[in-house]
């Protein structure tokens, strides 16, 4: 699958909320062409068996778009590695990402990751940072490395936490945050408008 524009080519992997309202911008944004979607499967949740679609694959279908619903990404790497694209980004995805997909991007892959980095590694950082009474949080856009949550910083945002927030509205904010920066970043990073700042690991925490 070639590019056959002059457009900025994605591919997108997330599941829940957080990673369609994070993502939905860039498919109304001219600058950017997604060439498919990636999710965790759908899940038959209910006693009538009904299927639970995910969020990103209602996204995928709204928008006409590709999804892949893998158990393991590993299982599309001859579908990704025949794509032509320049970014892959994840967003609260949950699962593993090898090293045999990190290195298909022409530009880099990134991750969207909801906290401060180095704060906060790992799939909780919300509850974390509620739990620790903490004041502020954020969204960090990083490059993926194997290691998780480890790679370089490449752009920020900070976000307040209010005293009354639960962890809905600090997603919420988290989100909005996302969404409003993510096409501006990445245009940038495309065209080398970026400083790396590598994560010191005397300051990381988990969560």
């Amino acid at each position: 699958m070639k590019n056959i524009s002059n457009k900025i080519n994605l591919v997108l992997a997330g599941t829940g909320q957080f990673s369609a309202k994070t993502f939905e911008p860039l498919l109304n944004d001219e600058r950017f062409n997604v060439l498919a979607f990636i999710s965790q499967p759908n899940r038959k949740l209910d006693r009538n068996k009904n299927v639970i679609e995910t969020e990103i694959f209602k996204l995928a279908k709204q928008y006409d778009i590709k999804v892949f619903q893998p158990q393991k990404i590993k299982e599309i790497l001859p579908e990704l590695s025949a794509m032509d694209f320049d970014f892959f980004i994840t967003a609260s995805f949950g699962q593993f990402i090898p090293d045999s997909i990190l290195k298909l991007p022409k530009k880099m892959p990134l991750n969207v990751h909801g906290s401060l980095l180095e704060k906060y590694r790992g799939a909780a950082p919300v509850q974390y940072a509620l739990l620790n009474g903490d004041i502020e949080t954020g969204i960090t856009l990083i490059e993926m490395v194997k290691q998780m949550d480890a790679g370089d910083i490449l752009k920020s945002s900070k976000v307040k936490i209010d005293s009354i927030d639960t962890e809905i509205e600090v997603f919420d904010k988290l989100a909005d945050v996302a969404s409003k920066n993510l096409g501006n970043w990445l245009f940038e990073i495309y065209n080398g408008q970026y400083n790396r700042v590598a994560q010191d690991e005397s300051k990381v925490t988990f969560a």
